[in-house]
């Protein structure tokens, strides 16, 4: 495992490198890179950043880009990286969600909440090394789409479209018979003609969700626990 400390102060990436260490969270075999933010970010316009997880402050000193800038870069360039912020201002916890991440830990709470979020970001990572792909066939072709990818799956007459940020699937199947096939924590029913990935929620309301696409649906009162409960427990894993 390749972890990757960022932040603006030394003393900073000090803490966190003890961390890490003392509750055991690096093995034998695992390296540790420390950068300052121009660091990061040149290894990243060069190509030669190569994290497996990154732990980065989200406010850098002096510097015309912020952590969150930095970890949208990433998720482009190296999407497997799994991030963990970290801060000292609670007010950026909304603004994290606009960039790929597993975790946001304040630095009031960095000792105890810290091994925690790496926990976790070695589990996510661990994960997605053997990635759920979902096959089918579209149009002919068989298809593969990596499941976090998925925005939603929806009735189309008879069949059914699943759409993803780049693309979107024909695809001849039932709702039902997807979220069988799936088994997905994150993918749930919001009404009889659509499966949403919560992970891909941009707002929600009590009777209607906004995805990250601009997608509106509403929410069966039949299904409505079920998607809060899936959305509460994905944001919780994450603050």
């Amino acid at each position: 495992m390749k972890f990757g400390i960022c932040d603006d102060e030394v003393e900073q990436t000090k803490v966190v490198r003890a961390i890490l260490e003392d509750n055991k969270l690096v093995q034998d075999d695992d390296t540790i890179q420390i950068f300052t933010p121009d660091e990061i970010n040149n290894d990243v316009e060069e190509k030669n950043f190569d994290c497996d997880i990154l732990i980065t402050d989200i406010y850098y000193a002096g510097s015309k880009f912020t952590g969150i800038d930095m970890a949208k870069k990433i998720n482009k360039v190296y999407p497997l990286c799994k991030i963990v912020f970290i801060s000292s201002y609670g007010d950026f916890a909304e603004d994290t969600y606009e960039a790929d991440h597993v975790y946001f830990v304040q630095k009031k709470n960095v000792d105890t909440i810290l091994p925690r979020a790496v926990k976790k970001a070695i589990r996510v990572h661990q994960e997605e090394a053997v990635e759920k792909v979902f096959s089918f066939f579209s149009e002919g072709l068989q298809t593969y789409v990596r499941v976090r990818d998925i925005l939603y799956i929806e009735r189309d007459e008879r069949n059914i479209r699943i759409v993803t940020k780049d693309k979107s699937y024909p695809c001849i199947y039932s709702l039902a018979k997807v979220m069988k096939k799936l088994q997905n924590e994150n993918l749930v029913r919001a009404n009889g003609s659509i499966i949403v990935n919560v992970a891909h929620i941009k707002s929600i309301t009590t009777e209607e969700i906004t995805m990250t696409d601009g997608k509106m649906t509403e929410i069966s009162p039949i299904y409505a626990r079920k998607v809060k409960d899936a959305y509460m427990q994905w944001w919780k894993e994450r603050l």
